[in-house]
Protein backbone atom coordinates (compact mmCIF):
# COMPACT_ATOMS: atom_id res chain seq x y z
CA UNK A 1 0.00 0.00 0.00
CA UNK A 2 1.00 3.38 -1.09
CA UNK A 3 2.23 5.32 2.25
CA UNK A 4 2.32 9.40 2.07
CA UNK A 5 4.95 10.90 3.92
CA UNK A 6 4.07 14.25 4.45
CA UNK A 7 5.49 16.15 1.07
CA UNK A 8 7.25 13.68 0.18
CA UNK A 9 6.14 9.93 -1.81
CA UNK A 10 7.79 7.63 0.51
CA UNK A 11 6.65 3.83 1.41
CA UNK A 12 8.36 0.48 2.59
CA UNK A 13 9.92 -1.68 0.09
CA UNK A 14 10.64 -5.78 1.51
CA UNK A 15 12.18 -8.68 -0.25
CA UNK A 16 13.04 -12.10 0.74
CA UNK A 17 11.29 -14.45 2.51
CA UNK A 18 8.67 -13.22 4.37
CA UNK A 19 5.59 -15.74 4.23
CA UNK A 20 5.83 -15.56 7.90
CA UNK A 21 6.02 -12.17 8.34
CA UNK A 22 2.01 -11.68 8.63
CA UNK A 23 0.53 -9.08 6.92
CA UNK A 24 3.78 -7.78 4.89
CA UNK A 25 3.81 -9.00 1.55
CA UNK A 26 4.84 -12.58 -0.29
CA UNK A 27 7.62 -15.12 -1.16
CA UNK A 28 10.06 -13.36 -3.71
CA UNK A 29 13.45 -11.63 -4.58
CA UNK A 30 11.85 -8.15 -5.93
CA UNK A 31 10.63 -5.82 -4.25
CA UNK A 32 6.83 -5.22 -2.74
CA UNK A 33 5.04 -2.38 -1.14
CA UNK A 34 4.16 -3.95 2.32
CA UNK A 35 2.35 -2.34 5.24
CA UNK A 36 -0.64 0.09 5.80
CA UNK A 37 1.04 1.30 8.81
CA UNK A 38 0.99 5.36 9.10
CA UNK A 39 4.82 6.06 7.80
CA UNK A 40 4.56 9.91 9.04
CA UNK A 41 5.15 8.36 12.57
CA UNK A 42 7.75 5.76 11.90
CA UNK A 43 11.09 6.68 13.78
CA UNK A 44 12.74 3.02 13.65
CA UNK A 45 12.03 0.23 11.90
CA UNK A 46 13.24 -3.47 13.33
CA UNK A 47 13.40 -6.95 11.85
CA UNK A 48 13.48 -10.03 14.18
CA UNK A 49 13.21 -13.28 12.22
CA UNK A 50 9.29 -13.14 12.06
CA UNK A 51 8.60 -10.21 13.69
CA UNK A 52 8.98 -6.34 12.64
CA UNK A 53 8.82 -3.47 15.12
CA UNK A 54 8.38 0.10 14.66
CA UNK A 55 9.15 2.97 16.86
CA UNK A 56 7.24 6.21 16.54
CA UNK A 57 8.08 10.04 17.14
CA UNK A 58 6.25 9.52 20.31
CA UNK A 59 8.43 7.11 22.30
CA UNK A 60 5.78 4.25 21.73
CA UNK A 61 6.60 0.49 20.39
CA UNK A 62 4.62 -1.57 18.35
CA UNK A 63 4.91 -4.89 16.69
CA UNK A 64 4.05 -6.62 13.37
CA UNK A 65 3.88 -10.13 12.99
CA UNK A 66 5.85 -12.62 15.12
CA UNK A 67 5.50 -16.17 16.65
CA UNK A 68 9.09 -16.06 18.32
CA UNK A 69 9.38 -14.49 22.23
CA UNK A 70 10.35 -11.41 22.41
CA UNK A 71 11.02 -9.54 26.04
CA UNK A 72 8.43 -12.37 27.23
CA UNK A 73 5.68 -12.42 24.74
CA UNK A 74 4.56 -14.79 22.76
CA UNK A 75 1.76 -14.97 19.96
CA UNK A 76 1.61 -12.99 16.40
CA UNK A 77 -0.32 -10.25 15.27
CA UNK A 78 -1.26 -9.26 11.37
CA UNK A 79 -1.61 -5.26 12.36
CA UNK A 80 0.58 -3.16 14.59
CA UNK A 81 0.30 -4.39 18.18
CA UNK A 82 1.53 -1.47 21.06
CA UNK A 83 3.45 -2.46 23.98
CA UNK A 84 3.17 -0.98 27.28
CA UNK A 85 6.88 0.67 28.18
CA UNK A 86 8.60 2.67 31.20
CA UNK A 87 8.39 5.96 30.33
CA UNK A 88 9.04 7.19 26.51
CA UNK A 89 11.17 4.77 24.66
CA UNK A 90 14.44 6.53 22.78
CA UNK A 91 16.04 3.77 21.57
CA UNK A 92 15.27 0.06 21.37
CA UNK A 93 16.66 -3.40 20.06
CA UNK A 94 15.34 -7.06 19.75
CA UNK A 95 17.54 -10.03 19.68
CA UNK A 96 16.74 -13.56 18.90
CA UNK A 97 15.53 -14.38 22.30
CA UNK A 98 15.96 -11.18 24.26
CA UNK A 99 15.39 -7.26 23.93
CA UNK A 100 16.35 -3.75 25.51
CA UNK A 101 15.50 -0.50 25.76
CA UNK A 102 16.77 3.13 27.05
CA UNK A 103 13.90 5.29 27.89
CA UNK A 104 14.48 9.05 28.17
CA UNK A 105 15.86 8.56 31.67
CA UNK A 106 18.82 7.20 29.92
CA UNK A 107 17.99 4.00 31.91
CA UNK A 108 18.32 0.70 29.92
CA UNK A 109 15.89 -1.92 30.52
CA UNK A 110 16.12 -5.66 28.75
CA UNK A 111 14.29 -8.93 29.28
CA UNK A 112 14.17 -12.53 27.48
CA UNK A 113 17.02 -14.98 27.30
CA UNK A 114 20.14 -13.57 29.56
CA UNK A 115 22.80 -16.47 29.43
CA UNK A 116 25.52 -15.56 28.22
CA UNK A 117 25.21 -12.54 29.83
CA UNK A 118 23.73 -11.07 26.85
CA UNK A 119 21.77 -8.70 28.72
CA UNK A 120 24.70 -7.65 31.18
CA UNK A 121 22.70 -8.83 34.03
CA UNK A 122 24.61 -11.26 36.63
CA UNK A 123 21.69 -13.99 36.64
CA UNK A 124 21.80 -16.60 33.25
CA UNK A 125 18.59 -17.10 33.33
CA UNK A 126 15.42 -16.07 31.06
CA UNK A 127 13.77 -12.93 32.58
CA UNK A 128 9.73 -12.36 31.42
CA UNK A 129 9.45 -8.80 31.99
CA UNK A 130 11.81 -5.84 31.38
CA UNK A 131 14.24 -5.64 34.24
CA UNK A 132 16.82 -2.29 34.62
CA UNK A 133 20.55 -3.36 33.54
CA UNK A 134 23.01 -2.22 36.22
CA UNK A 135 24.92 0.37 33.64
CA UNK A 136 24.74 4.06 34.75
CA UNK A 137 27.18 6.08 32.07
CA UNK A 138 27.87 10.10 32.18
CA UNK A 139 27.34 10.11 28.69
CA UNK A 140 23.79 9.90 26.32
CA UNK A 141 23.35 6.16 25.67
CA UNK A 142 22.81 6.48 21.70
CA UNK A 143 21.47 2.70 20.93
CA UNK A 144 21.67 -0.70 22.38
CA UNK A 145 22.36 -3.43 19.55
CA UNK A 146 20.98 -7.18 20.54
CA UNK A 147 22.73 -9.69 18.68
CA UNK A 148 22.38 -13.47 19.21
CA UNK A 149 24.17 -14.28 22.25
CA UNK A 150 26.00 -10.88 23.05
CA UNK A 151 24.69 -7.36 23.16
CA UNK A 152 26.62 -3.55 21.85
CA UNK A 153 26.00 -0.30 23.46
CA UNK A 154 26.90 3.29 22.23
CA UNK A 155 27.47 6.32 24.16
CA UNK A 156 27.36 10.02 22.57
CA UNK A 157 30.95 10.34 22.20
CA UNK A 158 31.76 7.48 19.88
CA UNK A 159 32.27 4.57 22.91
CA UNK A 160 31.34 0.96 21.77
CA UNK A 161 30.61 -1.46 24.93
CA UNK A 162 29.81 -5.10 25.02
CA UNK A 163 28.76 -7.74 26.53
CA UNK A 164 27.87 -11.45 26.65
CA UNK A 165 29.29 -14.47 23.98
CA UNK A 166 32.87 -13.85 22.66
CA UNK A 167 33.40 -16.90 21.39
CA UNK A 168 34.11 -16.30 17.87
CA UNK A 169 35.20 -12.18 18.74
CA UNK A 170 31.96 -11.34 17.66
CA UNK A 171 32.35 -8.44 20.84
CA UNK A 172 35.88 -7.72 19.72
CA UNK A 173 37.66 -8.40 22.23
CA UNK A 174 40.69 -10.77 22.10
CA UNK A 175 40.66 -14.22 21.77
CA UNK A 176 40.88 -16.19 25.20
CA UNK A 177 37.82 -13.94 26.49
CA UNK A 178 34.65 -15.97 25.86
CA UNK A 179 32.26 -14.39 27.94
CA UNK A 180 31.89 -10.67 29.26
CA UNK A 181 29.54 -10.96 31.77
CA UNK A 182 28.67 -6.75 31.99
CA UNK A 183 29.07 -3.65 29.64
CA UNK A 184 32.94 -3.48 29.23
CA UNK A 185 34.53 -0.86 26.37
CA UNK A 186 36.45 -1.51 23.87
CA UNK A 187 39.18 0.62 24.30
CA UNK A 188 41.41 -0.19 22.10
CA UNK A 189 38.53 0.12 18.94
CA UNK A 190 38.16 3.54 20.65
CA UNK A 191 41.65 5.08 20.18
CA UNK A 192 41.32 4.89 16.35
CA UNK A 193 37.71 5.47 15.59
CA UNK A 194 34.53 7.04 16.58
CA UNK A 195 31.93 4.57 16.61
CA UNK A 196 28.72 5.88 14.74
CA UNK A 197 26.03 3.00 14.59
CA UNK A 198 26.07 -0.48 15.81
CA UNK A 199 24.36 -3.83 14.78
CA UNK A 200 25.00 -7.17 17.06
CA UNK A 201 24.24 -10.38 14.86
CA UNK A 202 24.39 -14.04 14.33
CA UNK A 203 27.85 -14.16 16.34
CA UNK A 204 29.07 -11.33 14.72
CA UNK A 205 29.04 -7.55 14.71
CA UNK A 206 28.93 -4.84 12.24
CA UNK A 207 29.95 -0.67 12.92
CA UNK A 208 29.37 2.58 11.08
CA UNK A 209 32.88 4.39 12.48
CA UNK A 210 34.76 7.35 11.49
CA UNK A 211 38.58 7.31 11.84
CA UNK A 212 40.06 9.65 14.31
CA UNK A 213 43.05 10.28 12.03
CA UNK A 214 41.12 11.56 8.85
CA UNK A 215 37.63 11.68 9.64
CA UNK A 216 36.82 8.85 7.08
CA UNK A 217 33.27 7.46 7.43
CA UNK A 218 33.82 3.16 7.44
CA UNK A 219 31.70 0.45 8.55
CA UNK A 220 33.90 -2.27 10.59
CA UNK A 221 32.76 -6.00 11.11
CA UNK A 222 34.04 -8.63 13.94
CA UNK A 223 33.23 -12.37 14.74
CA UNK A 224 32.10 -15.82 12.96
CA UNK A 225 32.25 -15.65 8.88
CA UNK A 226 30.88 -17.74 6.74
CA UNK A 227 28.37 -17.13 3.91
CA UNK A 228 30.55 -13.70 3.31
CA UNK A 229 28.55 -12.21 6.39
CA UNK A 230 31.65 -10.15 7.39
CA UNK A 231 32.10 -8.69 3.75
CA UNK A 232 36.10 -8.63 3.97
CA UNK A 233 38.13 -10.92 1.96
CA UNK A 234 40.70 -11.10 4.91
CA UNK A 235 38.56 -12.92 7.30
CA UNK A 236 39.45 -16.18 8.83
CA UNK A 237 36.62 -18.04 10.47
CA UNK A 238 36.98 -16.77 13.39
CA UNK A 239 37.80 -12.89 13.59
CA UNK A 240 38.67 -11.49 17.39
CA UNK A 241 38.97 -7.41 16.23
CA UNK A 242 37.16 -5.48 14.24
CA UNK A 243 38.34 -4.53 10.71
CA UNK A 244 37.12 -2.65 7.37
CA UNK A 245 34.61 -4.02 5.30
CA UNK A 246 35.34 -3.67 1.85
CA UNK A 247 33.10 -1.05 0.39
CA UNK A 248 33.78 1.50 -2.51
CA UNK A 249 35.01 4.44 0.16
CA UNK A 250 36.56 6.16 -3.21
CA UNK A 251 33.40 6.37 -5.41
CA UNK A 252 30.77 6.76 -2.39
CA UNK A 253 30.47 7.96 1.38
CA UNK A 254 28.51 6.21 3.60
CA UNK A 255 26.02 7.43 6.11
CA UNK A 256 24.59 3.83 7.46
CA UNK A 257 24.76 0.04 7.50
CA UNK A 258 22.10 -2.36 8.86
CA UNK A 259 22.28 -6.83 9.78
CA UNK A 260 20.43 -8.92 11.94
CA UNK A 261 21.63 -12.46 11.30
CA UNK A 262 23.83 -13.30 8.12
CA UNK A 263 22.82 -10.47 5.20
CA UNK A 264 23.51 -6.71 5.34
CA UNK A 265 23.27 -3.55 4.12
CA UNK A 266 24.87 -0.04 3.67
CA UNK A 267 23.69 3.06 2.29
CA UNK A 268 25.65 5.88 0.62
CA UNK A 269 24.75 9.56 1.22
CA UNK A 270 22.37 9.75 -2.44
CA UNK A 271 20.78 6.95 -1.36
CA UNK A 272 22.67 3.79 -3.13
CA UNK A 273 22.13 0.46 -2.06
CA UNK A 274 24.83 -1.63 -1.47
CA UNK A 275 24.35 -5.56 0.06
CA UNK A 276 26.29 -8.43 0.70
CA UNK A 277 25.88 -11.83 2.65
CA UNK A 278 23.70 -14.88 2.90
CA UNK A 279 21.21 -14.69 -0.27
CA UNK A 280 19.41 -18.04 -0.20
CA UNK A 281 15.97 -16.37 -0.06
CA UNK A 282 17.14 -13.72 -2.27
CA UNK A 283 16.71 -11.35 0.51
CA UNK A 284 19.50 -9.27 -1.37
CA UNK A 285 17.53 -8.14 -4.18
CA UNK A 286 20.11 -8.77 -7.01
CA UNK A 287 17.01 -11.45 -8.38
CA UNK A 288 18.52 -14.89 -7.47
CA UNK A 289 19.91 -16.66 -4.92
CA UNK A 290 23.89 -16.95 -4.55
CA UNK A 291 25.24 -15.62 -1.66
CA UNK A 292 27.76 -12.16 -2.08
CA UNK A 293 31.22 -12.16 -0.74
CA UNK A 294 31.77 -8.73 -0.76
CA UNK A 295 29.44 -5.84 -1.21
CA UNK A 296 27.69 -5.32 -4.01
CA UNK A 297 25.54 -2.17 -5.50
CA UNK A 298 21.71 -3.23 -5.69
CA UNK A 299 21.16 -1.16 -9.44
CA UNK A 300 17.39 -2.31 -9.56
CA UNK A 301 16.90 -0.83 -6.22
CA UNK A 302 19.22 2.02 -6.40
CA UNK A 303 18.35 3.32 -9.67
CA UNK A 304 14.82 4.10 -9.19
CA UNK A 305 14.96 5.27 -5.71
CA UNK A 306 16.58 6.97 -2.97
CA UNK A 307 17.04 4.43 0.03
CA UNK A 308 16.33 5.89 3.24
CA UNK A 309 16.47 3.73 5.74
CA UNK A 310 17.40 -0.65 5.87
CA UNK A 311 16.17 -2.98 8.03
CA UNK A 312 17.45 -6.07 8.06
CA UNK A 313 16.09 -9.36 9.51
CA UNK A 314 16.65 -13.12 9.31
CA UNK A 315 15.81 -14.06 5.47
CA UNK A 316 14.40 -10.74 4.99
CA UNK A 317 14.94 -6.82 4.34
CA UNK A 318 12.79 -3.69 4.07
CA UNK A 319 13.69 -0.95 2.60
CA UNK A 320 12.48 2.76 3.27
CA UNK A 321 12.43 4.79 0.03
CA UNK A 322 11.98 7.93 -1.88
CA UNK A 323 11.42 7.63 -5.73
CA UNK A 324 14.04 9.61 -7.66
CA UNK A 325 12.83 12.68 -9.53
CA UNK A 326 13.10 11.91 -13.45
CA UNK A 327 16.59 13.57 -14.62
CA UNK A 328 16.01 16.08 -17.38
CA UNK A 329 18.38 16.43 -20.32
CA UNK A 330 18.88 19.83 -22.41
CA UNK A 331 19.69 19.80 -26.04
CA UNK A 332 21.27 22.92 -25.95
CA UNK A 333 23.89 25.30 -23.69
CA UNK A 334 24.72 29.03 -24.70
CA UNK A 335 27.02 31.16 -23.33
CA UNK A 336 28.02 34.59 -23.83
CA UNK A 337 30.47 37.32 -22.37
CA UNK A 338 29.19 39.84 -19.94
CA UNK A 339 32.42 42.41 -18.90
CA UNK A 340 34.63 39.31 -17.64
CA UNK A 341 32.00 37.10 -16.26
CA UNK A 342 30.97 34.33 -18.83
CA UNK A 343 27.31 33.29 -18.30
CA UNK A 344 25.80 30.07 -19.26
CA UNK A 345 22.18 29.91 -19.80
CA UNK A 346 20.36 26.55 -20.53
CA UNK A 347 17.37 26.26 -23.01
CA UNK A 348 14.67 24.64 -20.82
CA UNK A 349 13.84 22.08 -23.80
CA UNK A 350 13.60 18.20 -22.29
CA UNK A 351 14.68 15.40 -24.38
CA UNK A 352 12.20 13.15 -26.10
Amino acid sequence: LYLHYRRLSEFLVSFGMSSYLQGACTLGNGPNIVTDLDATQIKDIKMIDTAGFFQTYSGELYRLGGGQQVDGVLGSTDYPRKYETPGKIVTFSVGFYNSMLVNDKNQIFGSGNNYDHRLGLPQEKCLTSLTLIPFYPREKILKVSCGYNHSLLLLEGGQLYATGSNLYGQCGFPQGQTKIQSFRCLNTLDRKYQVLDIYGAFEWSLLLAKRRENGQVVALSSGYYTEGRLGRSNAVQENYSFDVVELPYQEHNFVSVSTMRRHSAAITDDGQLFMWGYNNTGCLGFGDYNNVQLPQKVNDVSTDYIVKKAAIGQETSILLVQKRPKAVSYTHLRAHETGRNLVCRLLLEKKK
